[in-house]
């Protein structure tokens, strides 16, 4: 919570200083188990930046939100998803329901909820506090490879085996829509920063973006030889895939033209 108390006086070395030194300081003075985020003007301070490349000088007011648990969830073959303390190590919580090995795990963006998909064709909505199923999504026919919130966690998308994704209401659980195109597995979802776009990667060597109002397909990104992920940039301008045919690119998300192969490695990526 959001209290407003003072956390420590951290004397600070200089404006070199990056910003994830700075948390780290105010961690260590005020004993806390994990560095706070710091804030400026309500966005959010990247960690590498130093603090004049930040913006921070004297007089600057400095926001630190402390996060109360880091969590991280991990799926199994064995059809459960685990929700583990991050900085202990500890296991908080274990997902039972599904009847098929657990592919992918997504929180939501306030980390209230999971959602997770499955060999057994669904995905599932999980409270995280409680570990109870919230909610069941029926619908694909193939198993569900990838899940992810959008639009400040209120939608859900799925990729699918049965080379579509389903966009859902992530209160209700209802279906809003299939977005066909694809000609194989669905591999990877994504969404763009305030989710107006969405991108998917595909084992048919091709990326797609849709419109994620709309349901429309944009841009058909080809180039790859093997199957595909994707993904965004922070700012939504570019996408990156990477793929089996050992390489990876970046993509103008405006005109879908490919910027820039990244070619090296010797197995897949």
């Amino acid at each position: 919570a959001l209290t407003g108390a003072p956390l420590a006086d951290v004397p600070v070395a200089g404006p070199r200083w990056t910003v994830a030194e700075l948390a780290e300081e105010i961690a260590r003075r005020a004993k806390l188990e994990c560095p706070p985020q710091l804030l400026v003007n309500g966005s959010v301070l990247r960690e590498s930046d130093s603090l004049e490349e930040s913006g921070v000088v004297p007089g600057t007011e400095v926001l630190a939100v402390l996060c109360q648990r880091r969590l991280a969830a991990t799926t199994g073959k064995d059809k459960t998803a685990k929700i583990w303390n991050a900085v202990t190590g500890s296991c908080e919580r274990t997902l039972q329901g599904h009847t098929g090995a657990v592919h992918c795990a997504a929180f939501s963006p306030d980390g209230r909820s999971l959602a997770t998909g499955s060999h057994d064709r669904t995905a599932k909505l999980w409270d995280v506090e409680t570990g109870r199923c919230r909610q069941t999504l029926s619908g694909h026919t193939s198993y569900v490879k990838a899940v992810r919130f959008f639009a400040a966690g209120e939608s859900l998308v799925t990729g699918s085996g049965d080379c579509t994704l389903v966009l859902w209401d992530a209160r209700s659980g209802e279906h809003r829509r299939a977005l066909l195109g694809h000609l194989s597995s669905v591999n990877s979802v994504g969404a763009s920063p305030g989710g107006a776009l969405l991108v998917s990667g595909s084992e048919d060597c091709t990326a797609r973006l849709w419109d994620a109002r709309s349901g429309e397909c944009l841009r058909v990104l080809s180039g790859h030889s093997s199957p595909t992920y994707a993904s965004f940039s922070h700012d939504g301008a570019r996408v990156l895939t990477c793929s089996d045919d050992e390489t990876a690119r970046t993509w103008d998300v405006a005109t879908g033209e490919c910027l820039r192969a990244f070619e090296g490695h010797a197995k897949f990526v």
